[in-house]
């Protein structure tokens, strides 16, 4: 481990674009411990993730070197700083994730020298790793990381009891999985957990929690359908993990007075790459959904844009969600190291019902 001309295989790319077609297999130096809370982990599995693409796609490259793709992964333990916590042992499996997001410049750093987890080998701060349940899979926690944070600090905000009545946009995501299961625990069998997919997926979301499915392509638009359905008994919370700026302009129709509408994401435009506008556009939905009030045209509801913060605290809350079972993931389809490329073609494709996986050491 100490030759420092010592390569590991590690999936890059120099220029953006959809990942199939800019993503490389590289050799790269394998990395080293530089802080006493460093841990050294040999990757075992990592699950896609939308966001991952997302910069992979679209964050601009500012110098020459290749950027490392994806951010979550379980693995086992190889080496640890001085300061590191006594349970993470040699040999100790975890999972976790490459982000430190809790430390802003770190979280800027990355965006010019992403730390990806599509490697063989990958240092990470102690506090975004936690022990890997032993009766789970590793492809299960393989991707469970930054979306468990994500669906625990959503339900955190939407802070549901018995008997309410939850929509969750676009449940058959990564997200949104995790957010059924969560949303069926709190309301329990008094509320309704609905949600929206394609047709396709509506056995999928059900056996997770949904007690109500809506095929979004048989329902346009979406907000009418809402409206009509639910215009009478009103949803006591909406979490968006598609991203539709109309669902919250047009949710007084359907979302009760003084209720949250909760959103994750920016919707990825149709039959096209990503464009600057498209996030222009998205800043300025922001700024209004949240600073224009009434009576200048805004909506009357309360709205919310989360980015989880993965962290110690928060990672275990999700490990011990897992090992209890209240907390699992569909696997769609898991990968070798060397097929990457195909592994992105079937996340890309919109038809994976679950997670994509790749088994790095396969």
């Amino acid at each position: 481990m100490s030759d420092q001309t010592e390569l590991i295989r590690a999936w890059t790319h120099t220029k953006v674009g959809r990942p199939e077609k800019v993503i490389n297999l590289d050799h790269v130096p394998m990395p080293k411990l530089s802080s006493a809370e460093d841990v050294l982990v040999k990757v075992s599995h990592i699950a896609l993730l939308s966001s991952a693409s997302f910069m992979i796609a679209f964050i601009p490259h500012t110098n020459s070197r290749p950027y490392k793709v994806e951010s979550d992964f379980t693995g086992t333990v190889v080496e640890t700083g001085s300061n590191v916590r006594q349970e993470l042992t040699s040999g100790t499996e975890v999972f976790g994730i490459t982000i430190n997001m809790a430390d802003k410049l770190e979280l800027l750093k990355s965006l010019t020298s992403p730390n990806g987890s599509l490697v063989e080998y990958l240092v990470v701060n102690q506090n975004t790793v936690v022990i890997k349940p032993a009766n789970i899979k590793a492809e299960i926690v393989s991707g469970m990381a930054g979306v468990g944070c994500t669906a625990l600090e959503f339900m955190d905000a939407a802070a549901l009891k018995l008997g309410d009545t939850i929509l969750i946009n676009g449940g058959s995501g990564a997200v949104g999985l995790l957010l059924l299961q969560l949303a069926k625990q709190a309301v329990g069998s008094e509320g309704r957990v609905v949600t929206t997919c394609s047709a396709a997926k509506i056995d999928m979301v059900k056996k997770y929690g949904a007690d109500t499915v809506i095929d979004y392509s048989s329902h346009q638009p979406l907000t009418k359908y809402l409206a009509d359905e639910y215009g009478t008994h009103k949803f006591d919370c909406i979490i968006d993990c598609y991203g539709s700026q109309e669902l919250y302009t047009e949710s007084p129709a359907y979302l009760a007075n003084d209720k949250l509408f909760l959103n994750m994401a920016i919707a990825h435009p149709r039959g096209r790459d990503w464009r600057v506008s498209d996030i222009l556009r998205f800043a300025g939905q922001q700024l209004q959904n949240t600073c224009v009030p009434t009576w200048l045209g805004g909506t009357n509801r309360r709205y919310k844009f989360i980015s989880a913060t993965p962290w110690r605290a928060t990672l275990e809350r999700v490990r011990k969600l897992i090992e209890d079972g209240r907390l699992t993931c569909e696997i769609d389809s898991v990968w070798g190291m060397d097929d990457a490329i195909k592994a992105y073609e079937r996340f890309g494709s919109n038809e994976a019902q679950g997670r994509v996986v790749i088994n790095v050491q396969g």
